[in-house]
């Protein structure tokens, strides 16, 4: 071979090697979402697993390969966490989003397990799943971005218990960099799952419109989040709540969940091809019959009185009182079956629409709840032209 083609042929293949070693590599798109309402000895919740599904939904069309974790007790959350991790790379993008309770103790955030016990302090310290151990994950493993969302704002599940816990709400968190935390309330307040007796959305007010913003092209994150915490905030106004969605931002760079035209073209998300439309909304029935399979695929005592705490005259009552005799013959329990059965709930008569009507507040046109329902004097928006009437919404 001569030496022009030796060096020729020697040329081409550096050029493939660093071809190889140079081309661009598509970062994962991860999410792992918990959703915990059927806790043991701690109030259930009515909206986190319902929570969950939406966000999972929501991210999946988004492009994220998503693990969904439903009524977690210790072992499964610390197994859903260790998985999640391992599977993480530098470079990704990861969502961690959890619904359920979570308590703050000494300055440290805790997540609750369904069988969380909560005898004592020891017990949260002990058996709850620490916040900070999700961040420390994602710097370890080095992720380009990582957002956690955490709609934990409950009322405090120990109120009343004798333990020496914190008020409600979590601490602020120092979140690294590349990270982004997000709370569905501020300190002390309480997130919303439903804003008045006639709201029939199974989602709760933050993710409700955290899952209706996600599936906005071309919008980056601190818009999104920042386009969040405003409508959360005039929804909860609208009934008198205070509930102001917190942020702790460190996060470098652009993030979309989906790229479009008013990002500049690209991937769904972190950057590649065009997302999928997103999917409707979840309807109650379908939400109802999801909540049913999930009660009979974990086939325990917790699964199916959740389902019947949220759906006490629901299209599957009768099958879950059923299921919980079942059990309690199978166990020798009586607590579940005969006169100690969970009591059947007669139907309730509709509730008629309540009328509100538009005042004048200060300059500006409101609509006000009437005297006898809910909170007098509660404040919402009203929309119409002046001069041609208002209506409320």
């Amino acid at each position: 071979m001569s030496p022009v083609r030796r060096t020729r042929l020697v040329s081409f293949v550096v050029f493939l090697v660093l071809t190889a070693f140079l081309a661009p590599v598509h970062a994962a798109r991860l999410a792992l979402v918990i959703g915990n309402d059927a806790y043991v000895h701690v109030p259930k919740l009515r909206n986190a697993r319902a929570d969950a599904r939406a966000m999972a939904h929501a991210l999946e069309d988004a492009g994220f390969k998503v693990s969904l974790a439903l009524d977690q007790d210790r072992a499964g959350m610390n197994e859903s966490l260790r998985r999640f991790r391992n599977n993480l790379s530098g470079g990704d993008e990861a969502v961690f989003f959890y619904a359920g309770h979570g308590v703050q103790l000494g300055g440290t955030n805790y997540l609750l397990p369904v069988d969380m016990k909560g005898n004592d302090v020891d017990n949260v310290v002990d058996d709850a799943i620490r916040l900070q151990r999700v961040l420390d994950d994602f710097a370890e493993r080095k992720t380009r971005f990582a957002l956690a969302i955490v709609d934990a704002c409950r009322d405090n599940p120990f109120v009343g218990s004798g333990r020496n816990l914190e008020t409600r709400g979590l601490v602020p968190v120092q979140a690294a960099n590349g990270q982004m935390v997000i709370y569905s309330a501020g300190a002390g307040q309480k997130a919303l799952d439903r804003l008045n007796d006639q709201d029939t959305s199974p989602n709760g007010l933050f993710t409700r419109v955290f899952v209706k913003e996600l599936g906005k092209p071309g919008v980056p994150i601190h818009d999104a989040v920042r386009n969040v915490r405003q409508e959360v905030v005039r929804l909860a106004n609208g009934v008198g709540h205070e509930q102001v969605p917190a942020i702790y931002d460190q996060s470098i760079g652009d993030f979309y969940f989906r790229r479009g035209a008013a990002a500049g073209g690209g991937a769904g998300g972190g950057g590649g091809a065009a997302t999928p439309a997103p999917k409707p909304a979840v309807s109650e029935a379908a939400a109802e019959k999801e909540y049913w399979e999930d009660a009979k695929r974990l086939n325990n005592v917790a699964a199916y009185r959740g389902y019947l705490d949220r759906y006490p005259s629901g299209r599957y009552a009768a099958l879950a009182k059923a299921s919980l005799e079942k059990l309690a013959a199978e166990e020798g329990d009586d607590a579940y079956s005969g006169d100690n059965a969970p009591p059947p709930v007669a139907p309730q008569a509709p509730t008629a629409p309540v009328q509100l009507y538009c005042c004048d507040n200060f300059g500006r046109k409101w609509c006000q709840m009437p005297a006898g329902f809910g909170v007098e004097g509660a404040y919402c928006f009203c929309y119409g032209i002046p001069g041609s009437g208002y209506q409320c919404r």
